[in-house]
This record gives C-alpha cells, structure tokens and sequence, in this order.
C-alpha cells in the first residue's frame, strides 16, 4: 500500500453523534455544480445515495439516468434509484476550497424523498483509509 501524503479531519456534529462531511457535486455533463452539501458517511452503507434535490441541484434529471436498480434501506423499504455520474468535490470545514476530488462517478439517485445524503463503501468509502475518534468527536480522511 503507497504511504499516504494527505488528510483532512472532521468534527463530529455534536447533538447528532453523527460524521458529516461538506461535498460539492458536478455534473462532468454540464458542467453544473451544486451548493455545498453535509454528507453523512455510513460505514454500514454498501453503496453512497444521493436525494433528487441534489441531483436537480447539479442539474441532473432524475428519472433520465442511465440505468436503475432497486436500492433495499435499511429500514425494510425498497426504492427504485435512477444511476447519474457526478464528480466529487470534498470541502474543507471552511466550505470554501476543494481538498479532495473524486472523478467521475457513478452514484445511484432516489426520487421523491429527502433523506440525507449518504456516503457510503461503494463510490465513495473506498477511496480513503478513515480513521473515526468519537473520543475526539473528529473524523480523518487519508487519501
């Protein structure tokens, strides 16, 4: 495994108990970028699902993405989610400047509801060795 030369850490969001993370998504279509999202990261999440009023946000049409599939929640409902590619734009705690992109990407998209945005292991997790410190209430990502 190279060493690895960069981090950025998080603080945690205290009356939550929860990691969020302020990520930004262009659309590589158009071009369009989003406002600066908090993002929860879901260590239990297998993919990363990204609500409609972000994907509009980016100027995405949800239901003309290229491909769907059925997305099972954690809490028993299943939801057909449409796929749209975005780069991700990591901010720092700032919300001001970019520290880390991911390129473009594939990530599925839910219609009609407004849950967060999760972040998970497929897409998104596996691009960084992170180390969570609920003691500290800080979470860093090493990329």
């Amino acid at each position: 495994m190279p060493s690895l030369l960069v981090s950025h850490k998080y603080m945690m969001k205290r009356s939550q108990y929860r990691f969020m993370l302020p990520v930004r998504f262009r659309n590589p279509h158009n071009d369009i970028c989003s406002q600066v999202w908090e993002c929860l990261l879901d260590t239990g999440a297998h993919t990363s699902v990204i609500p409609e009023y972000v994907s509009s946000d980016a100027g995405h049409i949800v239901e003309n993405g290229v491909g769907t599939a059925s997305l099972d929640a954690a809490w028993g409902d299943s939801q057909e989610t449409f796929h749209h590619s975005f780069v991700l734009e990591i901010m720092a705690s700032d919300r001001q400047s970019v520290v880390y992109t991911i390129p473009e990407t594939i990530f599925d998209c839910t219609t009609g509801s407004n849950h967060n945005i999760i972040l998970g292991a497929n897409n998104f997790l596996n691009n960084f060795r992170i180390d969570f410190d609920y003691p500290g209430e800080t979470v860093e990502l090493h990329w």
